[in-house]
C-alpha cells in the first residue's frame, strides 16, 4: 500500500522494489504516487505497474483457492510474475550484492 503522504514516511527510505498489479488499485493512494516520492526524495527504486493482473499475481494457487482467487481477480499471472520476480532479484543482487 502506498503511504498517505509518501515523501514525508520515505523520507532516508532503502532502495524499493514494488510490483502491483493495476486491477488492484487502491484508489487515491495509486503507485505512480510512490514513484513520484521516491524520485523527488532520489531513492533509488524499480515500481512497475502490471495492467493484466490483479492482487496475489505472483502466487500461484491450487484446489478451490485457485477457484477463488480466479473469482476475486486475484490469481496468478505466470508471465508478469516472472517478470517482476526477474525484476526482484536484479534489484536485490544489484543493492545487496556484498
Amino acid at each position: 500500500m502506498v503511504p498517505g503522504d509518501p515523501q514525508t514516511v520515505l523520507q532516508g527510505a532503502c532502495p524499493i522494489v514494488a510490483s502491483y498489479g493495476k486491477r488492484d488499485f487502491m484508489g487515491s493512494r495509486p503507485p505512480e504516487r510512490l514513484e513520484r516520492a521516491l524520485t523527488a526524495l532520489q531513492v533509488s527504486h524499480d515500481v512497475k505497474v502490471y495492467p493484466d493482473s490483479g492482487h496475489r499475481f505472483l502466487t500461484e494457487s491450487s484446489g478451490s483457492g485457485a477457484v477463488l482467487a480466479r473469482f476475486a481477480r486475484m490469481s496468478y499471472h505466470k508471465t508478469d510474475a516472472d517478470d517482476a520476480w526477474r525484476r526482484i532479484f536484479a534489484f536485490f543482487g544489484e543493492h545487496l550484492a556484498g
